[in-house]
């Protein structure tokens, strides 16, 4: 697999979807047919409403590991969204190249975020819906990370 940048100055349309069906676009140009559904335009839009009033809660991830928000139960209901900022803490001054480990439930079982990166979920199901059901650890060192959800 290769990795391409595609440059052009154009116009693009692209439609916005309510918060409760949001969904990226995709555009990967590639003759693989297994992945040529894969990716995205990484340029969606969440709502524009009034409806939903997401929260942001800044988190250090430690190496020890953590519920996104101790031991309180916060409920979201459309998304989460998980930023690893590529900093050691929220004056953004100390990058660090530590990656950022996250779960649902717990970190035995966990997916892999690099400084820079994020992942957006959304419509949690009944098992996921709260914050202390996701938890966060840095590979090592501090990691300063973002969250936001509704």
């Amino acid at each position: 697999m290769s990795t391409r940048m595609r440059i052009r100055s154009n116009t693009e349309v692209y439609h916005a979807i309510a918060a409760d069906n949001d969904a990226p676009g995709h555009n990967i140009a590639t003759s693989a047919a297994n992945v040529q559904d894969l990716g995205s335009s990484s340029d969606f839009e969440i709502d524009t409403d009034n409806n939903i009033s997401p929260s942001k809660l800044p988190k250090t991830a430690t190496t020890t590991g953590a519920q996104v928000w101790g031991l309180s139960s916060v409920p979201f209901t459309k998304f989460i969204y998980i930023k690893h900022t590529g900093y050691t803490s929220s004056d953004k001054t100390t990058k660090t190249t530590a990656v950022l480990k996250w779960g649902i439930g717990a970190l035995n079982r966990s997916f892999k975020l690099s400084p820079g990166e994020s992942i957006t979920l959304h419509d949690p199901g009944t098992t996921c819906d709260n914050l202390n059901d996701f938890y966060i650890e840095s590979s090592t060192g501090d990691i300063y990370t973002e969250v936001v959800y509704d």
